[in-house]
């Protein structure tokens, strides 16, 4: 919905253009931010011109309806969650909801909206003694003394840690406190010695080409690695095919042999079939001797 200022203007180009397009032209040269997507649509302002002509005022005259007055947040609500956040910042909008017996969404509204505060997280900020923060001012003083020379940087080692604790304190992710502005919440000071786990870690230049070398190292002992796997699968192949050759080779004289015995058997019946041919023969020879005694 257009803005009053915004309908008076366009009624006021209709009575001059009678257009509602040349309208709509009209607000890129009355202010910059009507560009490309910012202009206002067709329908919207042929809405302002008919509503004018009808009504001869472009303000609205809808009457507050049930459900305006159910949006509007009564005054008790918004004192409750100011009573309860001018006591303590640090108060998350679900406790908030529990204590004052309002819903979550309308916390947030008469924060956000009504008191205008938003969400901010802490800063984490050691606890150092005033000792340690000299000490750390002359160690910056000799390292900003020492930077433009690169012969004793090559030997410098510049390292890093990180504490890991394991008491929760000074969390982050739902540490939110609701103020006015970032300076208005406090830094949250941690013991210096709590319940941890220190990870660290140096670098240097030396040690940028150690780790080539021992990588280049690593590399050459894989393809070594490598190479003699590819050996011993080939000497592992050549052995199956000799094996495979020894195999077909005794099959090969199984087959032999076997072929050897078929023909001696074969020959061997021969010889019993031509024996009995011959005992035959003679039987009929004998047959024949005794019929021509007889008949002599």
């Amino acid at each position: 919905m257009l803005a009053l200022h915004d309908r008076i203007f366009v009624v006021q180009q209709w009575c001059l253009l009678r257009s509602a397009t040349a309208v709509r032209r009209s607000f890129r040269n009355r202010d910059p931010r009507y560009h490309g997507k910012n202009l206002p649509s067709l329908q919207s302002i042929r809405n302002v011109i008919n509503h004018f002509k009808a009504h001869g005022t472009v303000t609205d005259l809808r009457k507050t309806t049930a459900a305006n007055k159910k949006r509007q947040i009564p005054e008790e609500d918004v004192r409750s969650v100011k009573r309860l956040y001018y006591w303590k910042q640090r108060f998350s909008v679900k406790r908030a909801s529990v204590k004052t017996g309002l819903s979550r969404y309308r916390v947030r509204k008469i924060l956000t909206r009504i008191i205008k505060k938003k969400p901010y997280k802490p800063e984490k900020k050691q606890l150092l003694k005033e000792s340690e923060k000299l000490r750390r001012v002359t160690q910056i003083k000799i390292l900003l003394s020492i930077r433009d020379l690169s012969s004793k940087l090559v030997n410098t080692w510049f390292t890093d840690e990180s504490w890991f604790t394991a008491d929760g304190i000074a969390q982050k992710k739902d540490g939110y406190y609701w103020a006015l502005s970032k300076d208005a919440v406090k830094p949250v000071e941690y013991q210096e010695h709590p319940i941890k786990v220190h990870v660290w870690s140096a670098i240097s230049e030396e040690e940028e080409e150690e780790e080539e070398e021992e990588e280049e190292e690593e590399e050459e002992e894989e393809e070594e690695e490598e190479e003699e796997e590819e050996e011993e699968e080939e000497e592992e192949e050549e052995e199956e095919e000799e094996e495979e050759e020894e195999e077909e080779e005794e099959e090969e004289e199984e087959e032999e042999e076997e072929e050897e015995e078929e023909e001696e058997e074969e020959e061997e019946e021969e010889e019993e079939e031509e024996e009995e041919e011959e005992e035959e023969e003679e039987e009929e020879e004998e047959e024949e001797e005794e019929e021509e005694e007889e008949e002599d």
